[in-house]
């Protein structure tokens, strides 16, 4: 409770000014990535040199009030010390209220075998939550991911784990909606409800397909929506409107993400104030901090401000990226990574 009382007051004051330390931490652990995607090229790059586990406790150590952290890669359970490191998040950031990770299931047992383990560490975060990651139907999903028999793992790992679930434990399905896979969705539902019939559109969250230079390594990719995006926008709202219960925080969130993302399509620009590198930033696997998954304009590295976020975040320039964010000069997005901080800053629009 003092963990959800500690966000909320960091989301309210995010309202009105900038909050004092960001309290959202999107953190690449790796690049290390067994799927071969279609719409990403991460797994092409030969990763070396990622953060230590020991430069990773450095970091925590100093950099420890975040509420939210989101760990993704990559293949984050690709990662042998990856149970080490929640560990050292959960009993570094005493604030802590979410902790997520997204993972592609290829390698099944490990994936399954290691979240178990994070389940039983303590302290526990108030919410832990698994996006499993699916793009379409059984042969759509293995085409776009380049893995044989990808979606058929997906599902192995959450028949596992959902006898686990709980309040604070959850899965969902996340789906990445791009050319790739433009009206693919229900389809994809009606797989995974075939499989489990008591799944739901509530399982289930869609985000948009984007492009980065110094994340997914696909800034040449054309992901699909331009003189598409009517096409696009019905496939959106068919969804929105299939997330019947907005009462449910996180449903509310996505409805006002997905309500937002079709402005976005049309336009290409953020439909709202940014609050990346205010709220959240990014750190890649080398100790790098981006002001978002999507910007490549490098900050600093943690290791030249002895793994202090804060004393890197005193620069200068950062005031000035801060501007220029907010004068939306920046490459302009809408990922879930920063669009959700920027929708919680925004709640007196909502009204």
């Amino acid at each position: 409770m003092k963990n959800q009382f500690f966000l909320t007051k960091q989301i309210l004051v995010s309202n009105f000014r900038r909050v004092s330390f960001p309290y959202k931490l999107n953190f690449c652990l790796t690049y290390k990535c067994n799927s071969k995607c279609l719409s990403c090229d991460i797994w092409k790059i030969k990763s070396v040199n990622e953060l230590r586990t020991d430069e990773i406790r450095k970091f925590f150590k100093y950099s420890n009030k975040f509420s939210w952290i989101d760990v993704t890669g990559g293949e984050v359970f690709l990662r042998k010390d990856i149970v080490e490191i929640a560990d050292i998040i959960l009993q570094s950031c005493k604030d802590l209220y979410h902790l997520h990770i997204p993972t592609n299931s290829i390698v099944t047992q490990l994936t399954v075998d290691k979240i178990k383990e994070i389940l039983k560490l303590s302290p526990k975060p108030n919410k832990f939550t698994i996006t499993l990651s699916i793009d379409g139907p059984p042969e759509h999903h293995d085409h776009i991911r380049g893995v044989d028999n990808n979606f058929s793992s997906v599902m192995k790992a959450f028949n596992e784990l959902r006898k686990y679930e709980n309040k604070n434990f959850k899965i969902f399905f996340g789906f990445t909606l791009s050319g790739l896979n433009s009206g693919k969705f229900n389809e994809t539902v009606s797989a995974v409800k075939k499989e489990f019939p008591e799944v739901h559109y509530e399982d289930f969250h869609m985000n948009i397909a984007h492009t980065s230079g110094h994340y997914y390594n696909n800034s040449n990719f054309e992901i699909g929506m331009k003189d598409k995006e009517d096409k696009f926008i019905k496939e959106v709202e068919e969804f929105r409107l299939r997330k019947k219960n907005i009462l449910n925080p996180i449903n509310n969130l996505e409805n006002k993400y997905l309500t937002l993302a079709k402005e976005y399509i049309k336009s290409g620009i953020t439909p709202i104030d940014c609050k990346s590198l205010s709220s959240s930033v990014f750190l890649d696997p080398y100790g790098n901090v981006f002001p978002c998954s999507i910007w490549d304009k490098k900050i600093g590295n943690i290791k030249d401000f002895e793994y202090d976020l804060i004393k890197l975040l005193e620069q200068q320039k950062v005031h000035e990226l801060r501007q220029t964010i907010s004068e939306k000069k920046c490459p302009n997005c809408w990922t879930p990574c920063e669009a959700y901080q920027s929708i919680l800053a925004s709640l007196f629009r909502f009204k």
